[in-house]
């Protein structure tokens, strides 16, 4: 007699925790046309309670307790044994993220080619205004770790020429091998 197979289960606990990077606004509509090309820099949780999660992200222009988007997400096999995250519902910046709007997959990714980082590019549109919309995208990797590969590199094929948060040197690398801020306090010139 042999025991019946269970099924086994995939761990994504590679999505688990603090990240750090930057975001944009990629193209825009609206009242928002004025912010295409604008940036900052940006910090994220991501908690994973087997294949579900939620991420919660923010910027440098949000006051402590605030926050840019609260999303929650699920996760399913994808091009590498981390699998890939996607929006189930939520919010970002102006409106509502919904199912399948988020597909980030390292493995499947324009920024692959560096160890660790994904890519979240999705648009949101106003619910009472279809002419207000933004498209973004958004660039995260591990808290506390090193981005000089990015530096490093010519980043021709990437959907920008400069690839760096851009308080990196000043407020980041004093404070990555710490635990990451609950928000970012320039005034302090370090972490809150």
């Amino acid at each position: 007699m042999s025991l019946p197979r269970r099924k086994l289960r995939r761990s994504y606990s590679w999505w688990n925790g603090d990240w750090y990077g930057w975001w944009a606004v990629y193209n825009a509509g609206g009242e928002y046309t004025d912010f295409v090309d604008s940036w900052s820099d940006v910090c994220a949780t991501i908690s994973v309670d087997g294949d579900i999660g939620i991420v919660d992200i923010w910027d440098d222009t949000c006051e402590e307790g605030t926050n840019l988007g609260y999303i929650d997400v699920a996760f399913k096999p994808g091009k590498t044994n981390n699998g890939r995250m996607l929006s189930e519902s939520g919010y970002f910046l102006i409106d509502d993220v919904n199912s399948g709007d988020w597909v980030v997959d390292p493995g499947d990714s324009v920024v692959s080619r560096f160890d660790q980082m994904i890519c979240i590019h999705g648009t949101v549109v106003e619910h009472d205004n279809s002419e207000n919309w933004v498209e973004y995208i958004v660039f995260l990797r591990p808290w506390g770790m090193s981005w000089e590969d990015v530096r490093s590199d010519a980043c021709e094929d990437m959907p920008y020429s400069d690839m760096m948060p851009y308080y990196y040197d000043e407020w980041y690398v004093p404070q990555m091998n710490g635990p990451m801020p609950d928000y970012f306090d320039f005034d302090l010139g370090e972490a809150a």
